[in-house]
């Protein structure tokens, strides 16, 4: 999901960003060096599926785990 938000400020190492009405922040390492109040700005949210599966596959590793020791 690809969508556009607008810097409203910066707060210590945050950038607020409004999103559909509302206010996000986010990590200031995130964006671009030169970025300013007033940019508009592209985000762009994927979901990574390898990873995910992963993650899924270590996290019934561990359950495995505690029940085999918890038996």
């Amino acid at each position: 999901m690809k969508t556009i938000g607008i810097v409203d400020r910066f707060e210590e190492d945050f950038v607020i960003v409004e999103l559909f009405d509302d206010f996000y922040l986010f990590p200031k390492v995130l964006f671009p060096e030169d970025i300013s109040e007033g940019d508009v700005v592209s985000i762009d949210i994927e979901i990574e599926e390898q990873s995910t599966e992963d993650r899924k596959k270590r996290m019934e590793e561990k359950l495995k785990k505690l029940i085999e020791k918890n038996k």
